[in-house]
């Protein structure tokens, strides 16, 4: 690929690439920084890399080899950068690397069949297309090589240079095994195209030789442990099954690519880019075996752009909007209409993305969801209390951070009972540590069952964890420390109460009979004991609240607590029992405003704030500290 700094156009986009890639890492190491990745995926291929650069490919996360779960041979190429840089934020500046860098063959291609004015406005629409946004957002994932490997594949595919093309389209399908099924519709886009034997031989053998080895290695790494099949059930039992039923049974394959879920998806592919790449459908050719997977699951993270799933997407749908665009002015001779197209297409795509791309609604995080802030710095020196070579469990957003060990495992799979996406029963082995936040969003939200807890309670309590930190809702639990301080206890006779008198009643079915606080003004901690009573049992699993207000009864700040930390909700208490319950909340930044500290109750399933009865406020909040 020529590549020339003297055109003032390409200079300007290059500027550009600069930018998003600045941008882009920026967001990464902050986020990073603050915990706020909250999946497993940057962990997963952090802990195959590390795991590839100590000689095995097993992946303690997924408890399988990493490639039962994908076939990212493309891992292996990139070993040697992660060996240099063992840092998990090593895959996000690459991944940012790779996406920012396909303007370039976007450019060079649009340029060559549009003019240089069209290829600066193909590759800034690139650089600012939503879906390209989330995908750099969202974790890491290795098929972001393949959105660059394919451009590449698709720029010298036009170009004719076979040598070339080969050696991007081997790249692109060592990304991940689906890849293969785009390089066999490149068999098929050349025999429309009337290219030469060669053109269309090789990527239809290839692809399909290559899918078929994919296909083995993941069967045989996976031993039906993530069961990807389970999200097609509705069409059929079996690959086989499902793919008689798509042709024997069309209403069934058109009623699901028809809902509505999968007509937004489409929209929001399409319209940021005007939907001219359906001017060129034939370029869009490869691109169907991935709409059609995406379309046809039951899995609604696929059927969105907020995800990684449109990265084998895009390549195709820019390739095409570059040919769309040369039909529509090809028709349309008038020398005022590619102007006004050019200044549509630049409205559009960013009208697009202040309604719902990332580009402009990551900057507002930068100064406030991505720094890092008091509850952070606890984090980072809990993970620092958990020696290197420790085995330890723990919830998503802990995970990236502790990816450069043997054994790390993630807490959902304990949480659910079973491995994701998967009929198969999870047993965690033995381990060391426990790190967890209760308030951990995707584990106790994503994945909440009302009687999950009592896998909790096994791991938690009949494996004697003893408590060695604890602030707010994390808490780091070690097996074989010497603390033996319990979150809670639980007796059939009243605790001794310090501080008596504060009663109140929640929907009949559990009283708070006490509250006891302790401010430590020196380091700016509240240490809280409160004191339940089962009354009866109850449905409802009970979450608290607790507004610091300010002298005039201004919210200052607002935390969540899940009562008994998720371990033994209000709805397993039985009645006649007595719980008492410890709680540790910093306030830094918050004891020089807040004059007064209340307490509210609600449901955590349904998320209505309860019935109180006894001295509370309007939104049933009893006051438990007041400064005068």
């Amino acid at each position: 690929m020529n590549l020339s700094f003297k055109n003032n156009n390409f200079i300007v986009l290059i500027s550009a690439v600069i930018f998003y890639l600045v941008y882009f890492i920026l967001i990464s190491v902050m986020r990073y920084n603050s915990f706020s990745f909250h999946d497993f995926d940057l962990a997963v291929h952090a802990l195959s890399m590390w795991n590839i650069l100590h000689g095995s490919i097993y992946n303690s996360i997924l408890g399988i080899p990493f490639l039962g779960n994908h076939v990212h041979l493309i891992l292996f190429l990139i070993a040697p950068v992660y060996a240099i840089f063992s840092h998990p934020l090593a895959l996000l500046i690459l991944q940012t690397l790779a996406l920012g860098l396909g303007a370039i063959p976007l450019y060079k291609l649009a340029a060559r069949v549009l003019g240089e004015n069209w290829g600066l406005i193909v590759g800034i629409i690139y650089l600012f297309y939503p879906a390209l946004g989330y995908t750099n957002l969202f974790e890491f994932h290795p098929t972001v090589f393949a959105t660059l490997f394919l451009l590449l594949t698709c720029y010298y595919f036009e170009l004719n240079s076979f040598p070339k093309f080969l050696f991007f389209m081997i790249l692109s399908m060592l990304c991940q095994e689906n890849i293969a099924l785009a390089v066999i519709m490149f068999g098929f886009l050349s025999f429309i195209n009337k290219k030469g034997p060669k053109w269309i031989l090789t990527p239809f053998l290839a692809g399909i030789s290559y899918f078929f080895i994919s296909m083995s290695i993941m069967s045989y790494f996976n031993q039906n442990t993530v069961q990807f099949l389970n999200i097609y059930s509705h069409l059929g039992n079996s690959s086989g099954n499902i793919l008689s039923n798509v042709f024997l049974h069309p209403g069934l394959f058109l009623k699901t690519i028809f809902r509505k879920e999968c007509l937004f998806y489409l929209f929001n592919l399409f319209a940021p880019v005007s939907f001219l790449p359906l001017l060129s459908p034939l370029r869009l050719l490869p691109a169907m075996p991935f709409l059609l997977q995406h379309m046809l699951s039951t899995r609604q993270t696929e059927l969105t752009i907020y995800y990684h799933y449109a990265a084998e997407i895009i390549p195709f749908i820019f390739i095409s909007l570059i040919y769309g665009i040369k039909f529509f002015l090809d028709k349309e001779k008038n020398n005022l209409r590619p102007w006004l197209l050019k200044v549509s297409l630049i409205f559009v795509i960013l009208i697009s993305n202040l309604i719902y791309g990332p580009h402009f609604k990551a900057m507002p995080k930068l100064f406030s969801e991505y720094r890092m802030n008091y509850l952070d710095r606890y984090k980072e020196e809990f993970i620092r209390q958990i020696p290197q070579g420790a085995s330890v469990v723990a919830t998503f957003e802990f995970l990236p951070r502790l990816s450069s060990r043997k054994d790390v495992y993630s807490l959902h799979h304990k949480y659910m009972g079973f491995y994701t996406l998967s009929s198969k029963k999870y047993d965690l082995p033995d381990v060391d540590f426990a790190l967890v936040d209760f308030n951990d969003t995707l584990t106790f939200a994503g994945f909440y069952r009302p009687d999950f807890y009592k896998n909790l309670q096994q791991l938690m309590i009949q494996e004697k964890w003893k408590v060695q930190s604890l602030m707010e809702s994390v808490v780091l639990f070690n097996k074989n420390g010497p603390s033996d301080t319990a979150l809670f206890n639980v007796a059939r006779e009243p605790f001794f109460i310090t501080a008596p008198g504060r009663v109140v009643s929640i929907e009949q079915g559990v009283a708070l009979v006490g509250v006891d606080v302790k401010e430590r003004n020196e380091d700016n901690l509240f240490d809280i004991t409160l004191y339940w009573q089962s009354l009866k049992q109850t449905p409802r699993d009970i979450n608290i609240f607790l507004d610091f207000l300010d002298s005039k009864g201004n919210l200052v700040a607002r935390k969540f607590h899940p009562v008994c930390y998720r371990i033994y909700p209000t709805r397993a208490w039985q009645a006649g029992e007595f719980i008492k319950e410890r709680v540790r909340i910093d306030t830094e930044g918050i004891s020089s405003k807040g004059s007064c500290l209340k307490m509210g109750f609600f449901d955590y399933q349904t998320g209505e704030l309860l019935k109180v009865s006894g001295e509370v406020d309007v939104m049933g909040r009893l006051t438990i500290m007041e400064k005068k």
